[in-house]
């Protein structure tokens, strides 16, 4: 049976909201593309207003009930050893202290930066790793910290990568415990597009590829190989891995492989990679058709 958690105050939750919207408007200011954003940026509004709805009503039905499933209700021998990790490189995102933190998990974060002594996170310094890395751009570094969980994290039973866009909000460990033994991965379906022809087309259209051809080069390699959208497109932003598991590992030694190969955007690449080793869908928990709907989540805009 799966357990209610409570979430942020109310009042957090509307100084969030004001974040967000300020976020908003500042992305719709930027232009580039202006019909394609507004399009974004009202879906993303009409989202946080449901998300927003729905946390108040919920948070009220928490804390107006004495009795209410918790976490004591797992029928679970021990609790798993989970590390939630997220990576900030450079200036393009800022570090976010979660709202809700849970005593049966370890945050780390791999970064440049200087941590706040009374952070959250646990500082990895990314020069221990770079040193034999040899990695200029801070994107490939990241890209590296969310592939690696099975080098990084090794003594943990589940990681759960956060993007540095991501503020945590609530409790993440159901998205552990959700999970049946088969399943070796946790991942969003992306909330705009399907397939990761569309995605390739969307990154064109906004100027977020810096070598075309190499995009071209790599589509028309999928296709010939006869991916077609077996594999639906995924949100890369979130990702449980149950690390010991050796098809985790395989897995993202082949992500990390072939998104070196071609441009680095991974989303791009991850449904390739799943359906080239013969990946189902059964391995796969959902954590969901919208992170902008998953009320554990605030997604804001990089840098």
């Amino acid at each position: 049976m799966k357990y209610c958690e409570p979430l942020a105050s109310v009042e957090s939750r509307r100084i969030i909201k004001k974040l967000l919207i300020g976020r908003y408007a500042a992305y719709l200011s930027e232009g580039s593309d202006g019909y394609t954003k507004l399009l974004g940026v009202i879906n993303r509004i009409f989202h946080a207003y449901r998300r927003f709805r729905y946390n108040r009503l919920y948070e009220k039905f928490v804390y107006n009930n004495i009795e209410y499933i918790d976490k004591t209700s797992w029928n679970i021998k021990q609790m798993p050893k989970i590390a939630i990790y997220t990576c900030i490189v450079g200036d393009y995102d800022t570090i976010k202290e979660p709202i809700f933190v849970s005593e049966d998990c370890d945050y780390y974060i791999v970064t440049d930066k200087d941590v706040p002594l009374n952070s959250t996170w646990h500082k990895i310094d990314i020069s221990s790793i770079n040193e034999t890395l040899k990695i200029d751009d801070p994107a490939l570094k990241n890209r590296w910290v969310k592939m690696h969980p099975h080098i990084l994290f090794p003594d943990y039973d589940f990681t759960i990568y956060v993007d540095g866009s991501i503020l945590i909000t609530s409790d993440l460990i159901p998205l552990v415990l959700n999970m049946n033994e088969e399943m070796f991965l946790g991942l969003h379906v992306h909330p705009f597009r399907k397939t990761i022809y569309r995605e390739a087309e969307a990154l064109v259209t906004l100027g977020k590829i810096n070598d075309v051809n190499l995009l071209k080069k790599q589509i028309l390699k999928y296709r010939q190989e006869g991916f077609t959208s077996q594999m639906p497109l995924f949100e890369a932003t979130v990702i449980v891995s149950r690390v010991k598991c050796e098809l985790c590992k395989s897995f993202y030694e082949a992500w990390w492989d072939e998104t070196m190969q071609y441009v680095h955007r991974d989303q791009i690449s991850l449904p390739y990679v799943l359906w080239k080793n013969k990946i189902s869908r059964d391995r796969i928990e959902i954590l969901g058709d919208n992170i902008l709907l998953n009320s554990r989540f605030i997604l804001e805009k990089h840098k």
